[in-house]
């Protein structure tokens, strides 16, 4: 709120902030000095405290010029079961157990049986603490643990014994002291609904011995501090009534977190409440300039195990288990709160990262918004559709990448091995090692192999030529040798320097030093912190393996995914490589069969920058042409439907690539500006009643018998 521009005040009636965080939760799970620097960023950010404060008048608050408030109390009443002597001074409460200890009372439990009546992470918290005040007897009492595996592993190491399978019948009191709780045994299940299933065994009693019992069993909230006149109403069975933006029955009035339910849950739960009251509450303030609400809720990231294990093969993810937190010995728990589990050493944290399997999603957590200097970004864009005459289009969609991952036998996966795309972005000062080429490791590369032809000119993958390969592979052997002053092995097929210049910058790396093998890479293997590089087709009196830092792939290119939908959509063809096929290699490079649909660049055939510019000059010429001259030029070789003939069968509108025809009123109907005479409809339709203008059967016969004449 108040980075939206408004003046905050909390009024809490603890003698230190945080809430439940800092009196709930104890230091040897979350150090407080941690948490102290948390709440010092807010303070600093214009957000008022005032402490040791209990608020009962919230109408008053808003009498005295307030124009807002938030209820956020938390939930801060421990649940007791109506048994006999559970009202006994020797029956504590946890939250309020925890709260006395953490701000600061002297809590001595030395010689002390403490039994803890309760199954998740608080009653764990509350043993752990126990444990920490003079090392007493600590034991859980419960049904059936729910609380969190590696809590509860914690908890025994510590000393605490947990005592499952029991349910609470009374405690026992002995000359007005408590001597331990009286329970049946009892067959404990699953929980279904959130309610464990139990089955009580009759003729089980016992008593688990203790003199101090501390509940642990769930909370409520308080509510006493609500109006008198029921201006702030709750809800059956527990809880603050409220609508959806979180505003309670009384204008101006709002409530978030545990509070809001009479029930406890996660801490990120109530942040979130937080995040979603600050917005409200703006709305509230300033109307429609208020901060709107988020129009929708991102899908959980959801992965497949297959693609996962696909990950895994290629190298995108490691198989390696999850780490075991480190931990501070027992020993060095005893009688203290230093924190127990340590954070994760660099190398940890390393290996850690090597497991993510990149599922995320955008969370709108707004931090590219505060990095963007430029103010580019708006996460209120929607997605609209337009409709627009045009008089004509190109299409310049570009080529993908050929990925070396299905192509084993390049290495792609293995630590130090790149496409050539990727070293550009290792070279870039923007990218992620600030210009600098450096290996998994950290050092810079002292060798570095450039692999020629990887997808391309191989019948396995691409039989065709990518064309610009050979030169940008020579542009990245002389960058490495100028940015990293490494020695270079290029690996190829056949050196294409096809074009203006390019021979000459050819043998201008070979004389810097450049090494030239030829061959056909068979395999890249790591071997002792190297990567072997073999081929073989080489020539005489070359090596036919190298070892190296580096390997960089000289990924040639193929058609976009989306160019069957793309080709489709327009109308347009494609050749046996799957680019954009033209409408005449040389007498219509940029047009299409389609009248007004033009290509540029690689969508049409692999080529370099040079030739991409001279085909989108050309394109561009060739749509202005047809334009300026303000009406089409139809071929006269387009179909003909006779309709005495058409039984409407719908044939040859389903076989027409150009979806030039149409049935109305059973009768085949074709487009002639759509139609490019191709002849599907005429050889589909079965009553022969389409045909070709200037190609029917006479007209054929007569071509034929002028030739034999």
């Amino acid at each position: 709120l108040v980075r939206l521009g408004h003046q905050v005040k909390i009024f809490d009636s603890f003698s230190e902030a945080g809430g439940m965080m800092r009196v709930g939760i104890p230091p040897h799970r979350l150090p407080y000095d941690r948490l102290e620097w948390e709440i010092e960023q807010i303070k600093n950010e214009g957000v008022e405290i005032q402490l040791n404060t209990k608020v009962d008048d919230i109408t008053g608050l808003l009498e005295q010029g307030y124009d807002s408030v938030l209820i956020a109390t938390g939930v801060h009443k421990a649940i007791k079961l109506p048994i006999r002597n559970a009202n006994h001074p020797d029956n504590w409460e946890s939250v309020d157990f925890l709260r006395r200890v953490f701000l600061g009372e002297k809590i001595k439990l030395a010689g002390k049986k403490v039994i803890v009546l309760g199954a998740g992470d608080v009653a764990l918290d509350v043993a752990r603490t126990a444990v920490r005040l003079g090392e007493p007897e600590v034991k859980i009492v419960c049904r059936g643990m729910r609380a969190s595996d590696h809590e509860i592993e914690a908890a025994k190491i510590e000393g605490v014994k947990i005592v499952p399978n029991n349910v609470f019948k009374k405690v026992v009191v002995k000359r007005n002291k408590i001597v331990g709780i009286e329970c049946l045994k009892a067959e404990v299940g699953g929980i279904v609904d959130g309610r464990r299933i139990v089955e009580e065994i009759p003729g089980s009693e016992h008593i688990v011995e203790g003199d101090l019992i501390i509940w642990a069993l769930g909370q409520n909230a308080d509510y006493s501090f609500l109006p008198w006149d029921g201006s702030i109403n709750t809800q059956y069975p527990k809880g603050i009534q409220a609508d959806q933006n979180l505003m309670t029955t009384k204008p101006g009035v709002f409530v978030a977190g545990d509070v809001k339910f009479g029930a406890t849950s996660f801490v990120v739960d109530a942040i979130a409440d937080g995040h979603h009251a600050a917005r409200t509450i703006d709305r509230y303030l300033r109307g429609s300039e208020g901060v709107p609400e988020p129009e929708k809720t991102l899908p959980v990231a959801v992965i497949e195990r297959d693609a996962i294990e696909t990950k895994i093969q290629h190298g995108q993810a490691s198989a390696e288990n999850r780490l075991t937190t480190t931990s501070i010995s027992a020993a060095k728990r005893r009688n203290n709160f230093d924190e127990v589990d340590l954070c994760l050493a660099e190398e940890d944290a390393l290996l850690e990262a090597s497991r993510c399997v990149e599922c995320g999603v955008c969370s709108e957590c707004m931090e590219c918004v505060t990095a963007c200097e430029k103010e580019a970004i708006n996460h209120q864009q929607q997605e609209i559709i337009e409709e627009i005459n045009v008089g004509a289009i190109i299409l310049a969609t570009g080529f993908k990448d050929f990925d070396p991952a299905v192509a084993p036998e390049y290495g792609s996966g293995l630590p130090n091995v790149v496409t050539a795309m990727e070293f550009e972005r290792l070279i870039n000062t923007g990218g992620p090692t600030e210009g600098q080429v450096l290996l998994a490791n950290g050092k810079k590369p002292k060798k570095v192999a450039i692999i020629h032809c990887v997808g391309s000119r191989d019948e396995k993958y691409n039989e065709y030529c990518s064309r610009a390969c050979c030169m940008f592979s020579l542009k990245l052997a002389q960058l490495i040798r100028d940015y990293v002053d490494a020695e270079v092995f290029e690996i190829y097929r056949d050196m294409r320097t096809f074009g203006k210049g390019y021979e000459e910058f050819y043998n201008r790396v070979e004389e810097d030093g450049v090494h030239f093998y030829h061959g056909r890479v068979k395999s890249v293997t790591k071997k002792k912190g190297s990567l072997k590089v073999s081929w073989d087709d080489g020539y005489f009196d070359q090596p036919d393996s190298v070892e190296v830092d580096m390997v960089v792939l000289a990924t040639g290119f193929e058609p976009q995914p989306d160019a069957d939908e793309v080709a489709h959509t327009f109308g347009i063809s494609r050749s046996v490589d799957g680019f954009f096929l033209e409408k005449h290699p040389k007498l219509g490079p940029v047009e299409t069969s389609t009248n007004g649909i033009f290509l540029a660049g690689a969508c049409q055939s692999p080529k370099d920058i040079p030739d991409s510019v001279a085909q989108a000059g050309a394109t561009a010429a060739a749509a202005l042409a047809l334009i300026d001259q303000g009406q089409v030029v139809l071929d006269p070789f387009i179909a003909a439907v006779n309709n005495g003939y058409c039984a409407g069968c719908g044939q040859c509108a389903a076989s027409c690539p150009y979806q030039a025809i149409e049935i109305i009123d059973q009768i085949a109907v074709v487009n002639q500006y759509q139609c490019k005479g191709c002849g599907t409809c005429a050889a589909a339709c079965p009553n022969k009643a389409v045909s070709l203008k200037h190609y029917e059967d006479e007209q054929l016969i007569a071509e034929l018998l002028g030739a034999l004449h």
